[in-house]
């Protein structure tokens, strides 16, 4: 049985302690705020999941891929109604760790600039 994502570390304002960066960059104030807002989103998306936000709002979701790079490519399609710069400077999301370099690389190629993701 599984229990409701209540998202507890995001309850407070990033960044926290129990959130490491681990980037020479840190993220700037609204990087960390678009984060934490991609993060409390992602919770209640479907898994395998990449999605795109500003600091209040939701840009784009490519979600129930079985790659992350396809998740991202998803995404794009979807924001392409939103125009061609639409997520530039946005902030990413997984729903689940980036196994290899690629997923990385296509969401930076989608145009963010931070992303957040469990770790592993």
């Amino acid at each position: 049985m599984q229990q409701r994502d209540r998202v507890v570390e995001a309850h407070q304002p990033w960044p926290a302690d129990s959130i490491k960066v681990v980037t020479k960059r840190q993220p700037t104030a609204d990087e960390w705020q678009a984060m934490r807002f991609a993060w409390r989103v992602m919770a209640h998306v479907k898994s395998n999941t990449v999605l795109f936000t500003s600091a209040d709002r939701t840009l784009a979701i490519g979600a129930g891929q079985m790659s992350r790079v396809d998740a991202v490519n998803v995404a794009r399609m979807k924001a392409q109604a939103l125009g061609v710069d639409a997520l530039r400077g946005s902030a990413a999301a997984s729903d689940a760790f980036f196994p290899f370099r690629d997923g990385l690389d296509a969401v930076a190629a989608a145009g963010a600039t931070a992303v957040v993701h469990p770790g592993g």
